[in-house]
């Protein structure tokens, strides 16, 4: 796991949810909660969190993934793979392989034709009949996810069309979209409420700020994990990491408060560097 598909705190998937929904960019998504279940149903499949937001849909109390998705979580498993048999307007066949001991064993073919497609029903439809080869692919893909790799996804597995919704026939992502309702929840067990998109976060001047603290810090041999301590202490906040990524998950107060303190520390760093300076012995050096 790199980087961007690390494991995140629920602080900052809180974060990480509230920015996505502000951002506007995500129609399926209304509400920090959505988006914080999308990115949590990705990151246990080790997709990041922008890859969760375009190809990871909760449809049904089901996830369905874009077959795209499927395929690239299959093949990063290490422990399955396939080939691509037949591709056309009229059949795809996929096989697919379990890894042992370094070597591929077949383990079956996952195939999907227009004849099975128009006994169920789906040929007649615009995305069908404009973009077959696409629709096929899907089809036979989620199908041999189900049947032979069903543990990579923890379950069966389902890309949005045969859950029923409209796809994109090209990229196999959901059109039109339109968040499910979440169910009513008793107001004794409710989760608490995340804050809404009046929130304000972090600045470009204040990221700047904090970085210059950091290294200033980092002169002094003060370490990222003491930083992180502090972090926590102060804010209630776990971050991954001391940069510039990390700090952008801070709301603008958050990242003002932060300042104010780390900037104490390094100051009363810098006086006690200038002390210590002013009591050592000084060696006579030449003289102009």
């Amino acid at each position: 796991m790199n980087a961007l598909t690390k494991n995140h705190s629920v602080e900052e998937l809180g974060r990480i949810g509230q920015i996505f929904v502000t951002s506007g960019f995500f129609s399926d998504t209304k509400d920090a909660a959505q988006a914080i279940v999308k990115v949590m149903a990705g990151q246990e499949l080790g997709f990041a969190p922008i890859a969760s937001m375009t190809g990871v849909y909760i449809m049904k109390g089901k996830v369905s993934l874009s077959a795209n998705l499927m395929a690239a979580a299959i093949k990063r498993s290490g422990r399955y793979t396939f080939k691509v048999l037949q591709l056309d307007a009229k059949e795809c066949s996929i096989e697919f392989y379990e890894i042992l001991g370094g070597k591929r064993e077949s383990i079956g073919i996952s195939s999907f034709t227009m004849a099975e497609a128009a006994q169920a029903g789906l040929a007649g439809s615009a995305t069908w009949k404009n973009f077959p080869r696409n629709m096929l692919y899907a089809r036979a893909m989620s199908n041999g996810a189900k049947w032979y790799c069903p543990d990579v996804f923890g379950g069966p597995i389902y890309t949005p069309d045969e859950l029923g919704a409209a796809v994109d026939g090209e990229t196999g992502e959901m059109v039109d979209l339109e968040p499910e309702k979440p169910a009513t929840v008793n107001s004794a067990t409710s989760v608490p409420v995340l804050p809404q998109a009046d929130v304000k976060f972090i600045s470009d001047e204040q990221v700047e700020a904090l970085g210059v603290i950091r290294d200033g810090l980092a002169d002094y041999d003060y370490r990222q994990e003491r930083y992180l301590e502090g972090v926590k202490k102060v804010l209630g906040v776990e971050l991954s990491s001391w940069e510039d990524e990390s700090f952008r998950l801070l709301t603008e107060e958050q990242a003002e408060r932060l300042i104010s303190k780390t900037s104490k520390v390094l100051q009363d760093l810098d006086e006690q560097s200038a002390a210590a300076a002013r009591t050592m012995p000084t060696v006579d050096g030449p003289k102009f």
